[in-house]
């Protein structure tokens, strides 16, 4: 009777660690139902587009990019958002090292920059999946600021 009771606590004992087992295994053979419908990302072409602009101080760059894509499908521009950013390495600090000029497709705003040599990156995003291009440029900013004499008076 010590025997058979001892067979009967070890078949109460295997059988809940086989049919764990036996579970693993069968659900790793499980149909994968994926999305694999995969879409090639198209190369954006940065047209009108130089690797360096110089720009006076107080005076707008005037950079208007001609974006298309390489293999021909429409760009459409309200399907991107846009950012212009550049970094100061004269500063010490990370936080002030980034700025970010403009969020339209077009740089022609007049850059709250001093004088300087910044590196910049144009960086378009699709709306509809977060895919990003950029595009480097250095961006060279010149001129100086005149100090005017004058008088003042008070009565």
């Amino acid at each position: 009777m010590n025997n058979i009771s001892r067979l009967q606590k070890g078949v109460f004992f295997a059988l809940p660690l086989l049919t764990l087992v036996a579970a693993i295994l069968f659900s790793g053979c499980r149909k994968d139902l994926g999305n694999y419908s995969y879409n090639r990302v198209d190369t954006l072409v940065f047209g009108n587009f130089q690797g360096s602009y110089n720009v006076q101080l107080g005076t707008s760059p005037g950079i208007l990019p001609v974006l298309t894509f390489k293999q021909g499908t429409p760009f459409v521009d309200s399907n991107y958002t846009y950012e212009w950013v550049c970094y100061n390495n004269s500063v010490a600090t990370a936080s002030e090292r980034r700025s970010t000029l403009h969020r339209l497709k077009n740089l022609d705003v007049v850059l709250g920059l001093s004088v300087g040599s910044y590196s910049c990156y144009y960086v378009v995003t699709d709306k509809s999946n977060g895919v990003t291009w950029q595009k480097a440029f250095i961006l060279t900013v010149s001129g100086s600021i005149k100090k005017q004499g004058g008088l003042c008076s008070t009565k």
